[in-house]
């Protein structure tokens, strides 16, 4: 047994030495109002603590998604509406990043997504207006990202929501 274990440890570190990809860092769900059968709640408020920000309330409404704490309220996500929130930790830090499906726009609305790291007070976008829309998607505990032609046309690629080198991308590992 104990035989077994040293070689599944070093087979782990052997691979991770050689540079082979990590497996996809698991997504929770927090709200999901991106369905075609779902609705935007616009007239209520959610939310939720997690143990790695103590302290820390985050809050969502149809519009914003804000961090409450004793000193006040930041807004760290904006959008009309924020249709979904997940908690993933992309930067692999051990604290999950909040990542979410947005809308913005008047007349010509597009979808992007945006991703707030709460622990370093960073936020990314991965947005095409007028080219591209994007949008978040749970598939096997991995967070997806759907891209399509806009406006609302043919899926032009799918893969997991990766942050390389400051940037969100979509990557086609699996």
């Amino acid at each position: 047994m104990k035989i077994g274990c040293l070689i599944g440890a070093l087979a782990l570190l052997a691979s991770m030495a050689a540079g082979e990809p990590e497996a996809p860092a698991q997504a929770q769900v927090w709200l999901d109002f991106s369905g075609a059968d779902a609705a935007v709640p616009y007239e209520e408020s959610f939310e939720i603590s997690l143990p790695e920000f103590p302290g820390v309330t985050f809050r969502w409404t149809a519009y914003h998604v804000a961090a409450a704490t004793g000193e006040g309220e930041q807004e760290l996500i904006a959008g009309w509406p924020v249709e979904n929130v997940y908690f993933c930790d992309l930067t692999g830090d051990g604290k999950p990043e909040l990542c979410a499906t947005v809308c913005y726009g008047f007349g010509w609305i597009d979808e992007r997504i945006l991703v707030y790291d709460y622990a370093g007070g960073v936020c990314y976008e991965l947005e095409s207006r007028g080219q591209y829309d994007y949008r978040l998607a749970l598939e096997d505990g991995a967070l997806t990202v759907v891209q399509t032609e806009a406006p609302f046309g043919e899926v032009a690629a799918r893969g997991r929501l990766v942050l390389q080198d400051g940037a969100l991308g979509i990557s086609s590992e699996h």
